[in-house]
């Protein structure tokens, strides 16, 4: 029982931290895309600003509950004690 639990620790904790490199690169995706378009031409800047809004919106919704799986799984690991026989 007890390896099968770190096992699937293990595993969601490898799919947040996975999880949290996909959010950096987006988010460094949004901010080049938006100097690009800040370049092609500044009248269209606010398009630009308006992505990179629009994804640190999304990055802040989306980590909420992958911070509170990872504190639950880190609080329900603290408390399960480990038998060994």
């Amino acid at each position: 029982m007890a390896q099968a639990l770190f096992t699937i620790r293990n595993i969601v904790f490898t799919r947040i931290l996975l999880g949290l490199a996909l959010y950096v690169t987006l988010m460094v995706f949004a901010l080049g895309f938006r100097d690009l378009i800040r370049r092609a031409d500044a009248e269209y800047e606010w398009v630009g600003t308006l992505s990179v809004m629009a994804m640190a919106l999304w990055l802040g919704v989306t980590l909420v509950p992958t911070a509170s799986k990872a504190a639950l799984l880190s609080i329900r690991s603290a408390a399960t004690p480990i038998r060994l026989r």
